[in-house]
């Protein structure tokens, strides 16, 4: 036990260079922390409940093979979700088919929800849940790279400099990126 909550305590990447050691705890600890936030992207990236679990269960596999490649000094976030995206895009393409699911109860996250005591009006309620419908599917129409750079900024909270990273490319690109994927968002939604 006392084991357990020392690792809990340790910065990511320390238990990613743990793990590249052969220390599977460390792999517990980093599915317990990042588990939700892979699952939240790869939903809002492929719209596929079912591919989404499909990503989250390989983006960990993925971890256990290639921790060793971890290199020290690397910001944990910025190589998981370059790992994430990777994934994301991969078993995406391979995938034949997609179904057609619905975003509405992936659109916020549970720690977000409302206190049982603030029952919103259910006309307000439906409004709020129609707009996030609306929102994911107009997210979910942008191409790849817009797609990905909206869901790491406004969705995860990265900044530019991160998803420059993850993406590979430069805080520039990151930015035009975003710019375009909200005119193209706006354009959409029709606002």
């Amino acid at each position: 036990m006392a084991r357990q909550a020392t690792m809990n305590a340790q910065s990511d990447e320390d238990l990613i260079q743990a793990l590249g050691n052969g220390d599977e705890n460390a792999l517990r600890v980093l599915v317990d922390r990042h588990s939700a936030a892979i699952y939240r992207f790869s939903i809002r990236f492929t719209g596929d409940e079912s591919l989404a679990q499909d990503i989250a269960q390989e983006v960990f596999l993925r971890l256990y093979r290639h921790a060793r490649r971890f290199v020290p000094g690397t910001l944990f976030k910025t190589w998981l979700f370059t790992i994430v995206r990777n994934t994301s895009i991969d078993l995406a393409r391979s995938y034949t088919y997609r179904k057609a699911y619905s975003l509405d109860e992936y659109s916020q996250e549970p720690e977000r929800t409302p206190p049982l005591d603030a029952d919103p009006d259910p006309e307000e309620r439906y409004l709020s849940e129609e707009s996030a419908h609306r929102v994911a599917q107009a997210v979910q129409s942008l191409p790849e790279k817009q797609r990905t750079a909206v869901i790491l900024r406004y969705y995860e909270g990265l900044s530019a400099r991160e998803i420059a990273g993850i993406m590979r490319s430069t805080v520039a690109s990151v930015e035009s990126l975003l710019v375009r994927a909200k005119r193209s968002l706006l354009k959409l939604l029709e606002l």
